[in-house]
């Protein structure tokens, strides 16, 4: 979906280290698209670069933390809830995502 919105234009996409997306199917789909989209790697453990990470600590005590779901729908749920909050109030992650000045 990216090459096909961004055509014409070369794409750099900064990924983190998850096993999948350095596996040898993204690996080859990448060269067979390298002169389209280019996957530039985070540092390992480095999650101050990634302003993601913090936002999944707080959805995790938001919305998952030390609490039981008896289905994934219910989790799946409660995840929306979170998402859903921070949608209506992004001050509550601010300070997650602001870069130190």
């Amino acid at each position: 979906m990216l090459i096909r919105k961004f055509h014409r234009r070369r794409i750099f996409l900064v990924e983190d280290n998850a096993k999948y997306h350095k596996n040898p199917a993204m690996c080859s789909w990448f060269e067979a698209r390298q002169s389209e989209i280019e996957p530039w790697f985070l540092p390992p453990y480095s999650p101050e670069f990634n302003p993601m990470e913090p936002v999944w600590g707080y959805t995790r005590r938001q919305g998952t933390h030390n609490r039981f779901f008896p289905s994934v729908a219910e989790l799946i749920g409660s995840i929306k809830i979170v998402f859903h909050h921070i949608q209506h109030h992004p001050d509550d992650i601010l300070s997650y995502v602001r870069l130190a000045a």
